[in-house]
């Protein structure tokens, strides 16, 4: 396995505003988003929140483009503020002012912290702010966290439009990467999109870097799984799984390379450690559930799992016997120690945990 199909840290180039092709996403929580674009009637303030930066990204940009279509005079009617440096001052200013032969100016507010604690003056005045938004501006908020006990957050939430971003279900991400692939001309199949999303790493910026390579690797034939593992890269938690997997198949050979790949690209061999201890922890939990009768979905509620990872679990536990696992998770907390305290090589100590096996 090349190292290169490992995922570790990554800036993905992809960007959806380069893009006029960014399929639209069937989600819940993009329904008063939809209706207010399909019938032209808009809020004057807008907060998009929520962990999945894409989202954000790409659901600005859509209701950016239904309220300041693009034209000569745009960029005189659209303002945009990123980072703390912004004032509520400066965005009522820019607000206030109307706009230059168009229907409307937009001020967009990047990250900027007036829903987080520690600006409470700044916040405060923000939301006194708000119900004055004259009416032919509109304000749109991003980001990744807000507090939803601030004023600021209660008085938008009264009189503008709250629209979630975190990060789709299974299913929905599984639709989405399909209809992504589609709209630029590539095949994928549900069950290989599945494992397109097992395999990658749950950014959505990555999955759209990595499909959008898929398509052009595969071309005119559909998709298959084999692409995946050539061209994508992989998540740390996947190969994580397959590494254990490995140790349980008694593969130590291909363990063992799977765990260089991930040094190649500068993974702390303690955070692998912790990795792998956490995974041998969840198969043994998967294991007990399972032996008292726990169905897959009730070991993915208790163990806050996504389906498929449960299933993944309960199935490689049959590779392990409960000593077996006990005394793997034995060995990770002694190599821990030994680590910590000098008294071995964090490498050398990893590899240990790999090659013994009851």
């Amino acid at each position: 396995m090349a190292a290169a199909t490992f995922y570790v840290r990554q800036n993905p180039a992809y960007s959806p505003e380069a893009d006029g092709r960014e399929p639209k996403i069937g989600l819940k929580t993009m329904d008063p988003l939809a209706k207010d674009i399909k019938n032209g009637e808009f809020a004057r303030a807008y907060l998009f929140k929520g962990a999945e930066r894409y989202l954000i990204r790409e659901r600005v940009k859509r209701l950016l483009s239904a309220a300041a279509p693009e034209g000569a005079l745009r960029d005189m009617n659209v303002t945009v503020f990123e980072g703390k440096s912004a004032g509520a001052e400066a965005v009522r200013d820019a607000a206030d002012t109307a706009p230059f032969f168009a229907e409307r100016r937009v001020v967009v507010c990047r990250e900027c912290g007036f829903f987080a604690p520690g600006r409470k003056d700044e916040s405060d005045a923000l939301a006194a702010y708000i119900p004055t938004i004259p009416e032919w501006s509109m304000l749109i908020l991003a980001e990744q966290t807000a507090d939803a006990r601030l004023n600021v957050y209660k008085r938008l939430a009264k009189t503008g439009r709250i629209i979630d971003c975190e990060k789709p279900g299974d299913a929905d991400a599984a639709r989405w990467a399909v209809k992504f692939a589609e709209k630029r001309g590539g095949r994928l199949d549900p069950r290989v999109a599945d494992m397109f999303l097992r395999y990658v790493p749950r950014e959505m910026d990555v999955w759209a870097n990595e499909l959008q390579k898929l398509v052009d690797y595969a071309g005119d034939r559909p998709i298959t799984e084999d692409d995946i593992k050539s061209v994508c890269v992989r998540s740390i938690e996947s190969g994580i799984f397959a590494l254990v997997g490995a140790i349980g198949q008694g593969d130590a050979k291909k363990a063992l390379n799977m765990f260089a790949d991930m040094l190649s690209l500068k993974e702390p061999p303690l955070r692998v450690l912790a990795m792998i201890e956490r995974q041998f922890r969840l198969i043994m939990l998967s294991k007990s559930l399972a032996e008292r009768g726990a169905g897959r979905a009730e070991v993915a509620a208790r163990l806050g799992l996504r389906d498929f990872q449960a299933r993944e679990y309960i199935a490689q536990s049959a590779n392990f016997t409960r000593r077996g696992i006990e005394r793997a998770l034995e060995r990770c907390l002694a190599a821990d120690a030994d680590i910590k305290s000098g008294r071995m090589r964090d490498r050398l100590a990893v590899e240990l945990v790999i090659l013994c096996r009851d």
